[in-house]
């Protein structure tokens, strides 16, 4: 066998060799590329059920918050509506919540 063959045969064994190597390269990057993008869906979907559930908790706290203020405000109503009523009718409505809540008091806690 010439020189030349055996170079040429060694050059396209080496070519050969060359695109096999590439192929699996590019098999194996195509791979971990498909496996990244995997991961990184089930990362967004973990995170946005984790954000709805947080949005959710968040909700639910405001609006136990905001029913909180409306019933004060609306027992404030109230107050300013009976201490009204009270001052038309010539009481002192601080004086009768004490006793009131004396006799309530005595009634609770009578042996």
């Amino acid at each position: 066998m010439s020189l030349e063959k055996i170079t040429d045969k060694i050059l396209s064994e080496a070519e050969e060799t060359k695109r096999d190597l590439l192929k699996a390269a590019h098999d194996e990057a195509e791979q971990i590329l498909a496996e990244a993008k995997e991961e990184a869906q089930k990362i967004l979907d973990d995170a946005e059920t984790r954000g709805h559930m947080e949005r959710e908790k968040i909700i639910g706290a405001r609006n136990a918050v905001i029913n909180v203020d409306v019933r004060k405000l609306m027992l404030e109503k109230k107050q300013q509506v009976l201490r009204e009523t009270f001052e038309k009718a010539g009481v002192d409505f601080e004086e009768y919540k004490r006793e009131l809540q004396a006799k309530v008091a005595d009634i609770l806690f009578k042996e």
